[in-house]
């Protein structure tokens, strides 16, 4: 019979909580637990303020994910104003276009490159 793998998880949070399951069953055991020799003084805390830490990465992860969903909702309506804003600026200052970038706008007035025959069009 082959010898099982025992995996040691590589993401932190999964390590985390495997670190906790050990001391978890390691405190059930108490005197009985075959991991007695370990310096559990050391690492009893590192365990707690790692898993505190993780519990706090997940909560503003969360929080992340929630900013960046209202910040997208609110971009295609910026999209559109800052459209018009150009298209309105580029019909008032239609011979001075570098009067954009007083506004914020990247002004690049060097020629469009031309397109080699036989280039297919990018889609």
């Amino acid at each position: 019979m082959a010898k099982p793998r025992i995996t040691i998880p590589t993401t932190a949070g999964d390590l985390i909580d495997l670190a906790s399951s050990i001391e978890e069953q390691h405190t059930e055991l108490g005197k009985d637990s075959p991991l007695a020799l370990l310096d559990w003084k050391t690492a009893s805390p590192q365990i707690k303020e790692a898993s505190d830490v993780q519990d706090k990465i997940n909560k503003l992860s969360k929080e992340l994910e929630k900013l960046i969903e209202r910040r997208n909702n609110l971009i295609d309506p910026l999209s559109g104003f800052v459209r018009s804003s150009r298209d309105i600026l580029s019909g008032v200052f239609r011979s001075e276009m570098k009067k954009l970038s007083d506004f914020g706008f990247e002004v690049d007035d060097s020629p469009k490159a031309k397109k080699a025959k036989g280039d297919a069009p990018a889609k």
